[in-house]
């Protein structure tokens, strides 16, 4: 339980701040694409004092900044955000991968013979090149189910 609330007050602190806040503020002054490169710069910048943070991870960070930022562009709602998020991290943290570099609580103990790029090190999933495929495949299917990604600008 505890776990679920932390994992709550994270995803919805962050999104509130990253998507609800600063992406909003950006879209009324900037076109779309312009604020969701901005705002996803800003969230992975937010991660850069994590424990065990590498390229990968910053990379894997801004490709979630925008994943996260898709469906308020389309729908203007944070909610989305704040599921997504949330799952995001709850269910790393359940199956036994630090999030953001972070060690918490996983009912799945896992063991890695050795820490790398595939399975993201220390710092956990969010720093694999699995990471960073299956977050290009869902801002893809995100662009083709939100319509969202048709023009740069709007």
């Amino acid at each position: 339980m505890l776990s679920i609330y932390i994992f709550f007050v994270i995803a919805l602190t962050e999104e509130l701040l990253m998507r609800g806040f600063i992406l909003i503020k950006l879209l009324a002054n900037v076109d779309r694409w312009p604020a969701l490169i901005f705002s996803a710069l800003i969230f992975s910048a937010l991660h850069l004092f994590n424990a065990h943070i590498g390229a990968v991870a910053i990379l894997n960070l801004f490709l979630a900044g925008l994943l996260l930022g898709l469906p308020v562009i389309y729908t203007g709602n944070i909610w989305y955000s704040v599921a997504l998020h949330f799952s995001w991290n709850f269910f790393q943290s359940l199956l036994g991968f630090n999030v953001s570099g972070k060690d918490l609580y996983s009912v799945i103990i896992q063991y890695q013979p050795s820490l790398n790029i595939w399975n993201g090190g220390l710092f956990g999933y969010e720093a694999s090149i699995y990471c960073l495929i299956s977050q290009i495949i869902a801002i893809l299917f995100f662009c083709k189910i939100f319509r969202a990604c048709l023009n740069f600008v709007q």
